[in-house]
């Protein structure tokens, strides 16, 4: 029993020290009404300011420490850029992360990090990559919210809190496609295949994962069968509390080839894919689900 109880304290003290970002997204059904009649509220991001090319927006400031975001543009590329300036007169070297930064609500499966030598001044440059925008069908940046952090070169949080950038959208709402082929259809787990197509080693499948639950998801796709052939793909994803991604697999030529199916021909295919929480427990999934594009 102590070994037990000593193994969910720690599997506690961990998910305390996850972290996490929200996002809101319309419930499909009533939330059933937790034991104490009380309902979970979802943490509103502190405000921080309106990101501009040039600025100076205090991120942070304690412990000999101070992080100020200076500009956010666009490179030639189409990545966009957030520019920190970080002083740390710390004895330790310092790592600067946005956490799972919402791009107009949507999860982006990068975290943007930055960091820091101690006793020393440097300027971070955090990325949101083009590829990501034009998957999730964002043209233009109105709302960036992320829990910010920083940490120690132990990896001990040293403080932040979650926080959000506007571009000056006064009444902005996310409007969340959620068109497709549901593979997984759960009230507060979604798995929504929304398209294919031909990327630079194989046939890519456009994958929508939405949690709407009040803990992190993990979600995997695990086989895809084609034409009565079975093709591994590996499709892992953490999808924290409220919140919503876009994202890919793929399903590489020189496995189709070896198969004898041509990529070009594809028009239907059957897809098993799992959501499990943090400590394995499932928590939706489905087998062979026919995805017909």
């Amino acid at each position: 029993m102590k070994k037990i109880a000593a193994l969910l304290l720690c599997i506690v003290t961990l998910i305390s020290f996850t972290a996490c970002s929200y996002v809101n997204i319309e419930n499909s059904g009533e939330t059933e009404p937790s034991d104490n009649n009380s309902e979970i509220k979802k943490p509103m991001p502190k405000e921080v300011g309106v990101l501009d090319e040039k600025m100076n927006i205090e991120l942070f400031c304690e412990d000999n420490i101070s992080v100020y975001a200076t500009a956010f543009y666009k490179e030639s590329d189409g990545d966009w850029v957030m520019e920190c300036d970080i002083t740390n007169d710390s004895k330790d070297d310092v790592f600067v992360a946005l956490e799972y930064p919402e791009i107009n609500g949507i999860c982006s499966p990068i975290p943007l990090w930055a960091d820091a030598k101690r006793k020393s001044s440097t300027t971070g440059y955090l990325y949101i990559y083009s590829d990501f925008l034009e998957l999730a069908g964002i043209t233009t940046i109105t709302e960036i919210a992320a829990r910010f952090n920083v940490y120690n070169e132990y990896y001990r949080p040293l403080g932040g809190e979650y926080i959000s950038f506007t571009l000056g959208a006064d009444d902005y709402e996310q409007i969340i496609n959620t068109e497709g082929t549901k593979i997984i259809d759960e009230e507060n787990v979604q798995v929504i295949i929304q398209d294919k197509r031909i990327g630079k080693e194989g046939t890519e499948v456009v994958v929508c994962y939405i949690n709407n639950n009040d803990y992190t998801v993990k979600f995997d796709i695990t086989d895809v069968m084609i034409d009565s052939e079975s093709f591994p793909v590996e499709a892992p994803f953490e999808l924290p509390e409220y919140s919503m991604t876009v994202t890919t697999f793929c399903i590489y030529d020189s496995d189709m080839i070896y198969a004898g199916i041509d990529s070009s021909s594809i028009s239907e295919m059957s897809i098993t894919a799992k959501a499990v929480d943090v400590i394995g427990d499932s928590v939706a999934e489905c087998e062979n689900a026919k995805v017909v594009f």
